[in-house]
């Protein structure tokens, strides 16, 4: 499979849901995986206790990754040297330590990042003044889409624009021109509670690519099979990825009857699954553009993750320590 190089390079428009990941690690796991937990339902304290493990590089108990796994699209995508990538996003001010190190993530991986600073901190791509309220009720009341703060110009002049997150990112995407290359992944969690929601969002404008996991797709679709579901997807995407973690992966495409389906390549060593499923969208997105063949770009797509799950975060050996 060789890397096709262009001049000028395309250009990439990346949204991120920016967030950061506690992960807690069993000594009872299998070789020392973790398992996530969301970390804003941890208090403070314990919060800043894992990002002193996580600074010092100590495995106990816990530790962070810094900025969720939708990062790991765009860091693939920009590694390869192809594309003009640029990414968007909105943080905290300055003084909040969350977006402080979420910025500073943004600014030492290799694209060009466009930073919104608003007066609030970013979870999961929503806007959120986390620590000044005790429960998640109270939390949930101030958030605001991130969409609210991007303008559908960004995606001018770009060759595709590709997105992770909550379901109302889906309506940035619809507003910009005709013609341009949609690349989406929703958020589990909407899709999960209300995947007839996600199907008529969905309906409106057809996707470049749809990227989902085997439960997202199950909810979806309901067909009985990553390869079945895949296949069903291609109603409202040209391409359409379905991860299914030890199953190995799928990706239909649309006017093609056979689905092409490759094996999960087993790591040396699991420690982390955060950013598996983005790293093969990000590989997917990949071979897409450079027009390689199915079954190479699931390879590919494989290889991605075997290697990012064998480190804590959601970009592999290239994840960015701070302190």
């Amino acid at each position: 499979m060789s890397v096709i190089s262009l001049e000028p390079k395309p250009k990439v428009v990346g949204l991120l849901s920016p967030g950061l990941d506690v992960c807690r690690f069993s000594p009872d796991a299998h070789d020392g995986a973790g398992t996530k937990s969301a970390w804003n339902d941890n208090d403070q304290a314990a919060f800043f206790g894992a990002l002193n493990s996580y600074e010092q590089g100590v495995l106990t108990n816990e530790a962070v990754c810094i900025g969720g796994g939708s990062v790991g699209i765009i860091d693939y995508l920009a590694r390869t040297g192809a594309y003009d990538v640029h990414a968007y996003t909105v943080i905290g001010e300055d003084g909040d330590p969350v977006s402080d190190i979420f910025y500073r993530q943004m600014t030492a991986l290799p694209f060009t990042s466009h930073v919104i600073k608003k007066p609030h901190h970013v979870v999961g791509g929503c806007v959120i003044d986390l620590f000044s309220h005790g429960d998640s009720a109270s939390r949930g009341s101030q958030r605001d889409s991130i969409e609210e703060y991007l303008d559908p110009e960004i995606g001018v002049g770009a060759d595709i624009v590709v997105a992770s997150g909550k379901l109302a990112l889906l309506d940035l995407l619809y507003q910009m021109e005709e013609g341009l290359k949609l690349s989406y992944t929703p958020s589990h969690t909407e899709t999960i509670k209300n995947p007839e929601v996600v199907r008529r969002k969905l309906d409106e404008r057809r996707l470049f690519l749809l990227a989902v996991n085997k439960k997202e797709a199950d909810a979806l679709f309901g067909r009985g099979s990553i390869e079945k579901d895949a296949l069903e997807g291609t109603q409202f995407a040209d391409n359409v990825l379905v991860t299914g973690g030890a199953e190995g992966a799928c990706l239909a495409q649309r006017g093609v009857k056979e689905v092409a389906s490759c094996p999960a390549v087993k790591a040396k060593r699991i420690v982390d699954t955060t950013g598996a499923g983005e790293c093969a969208y990000g590989a997917t997105v990949h071979g897409l553009l450079q027009g390689w063949d199915s079954l190479d770009i699931l390879k590919s797509a494989a290889n991605a993750c075997a290697e990012v799950i064998q480190y804590v975060g959601a970009l592999g050996p290239r994840q960015p320590r701070f302190y």
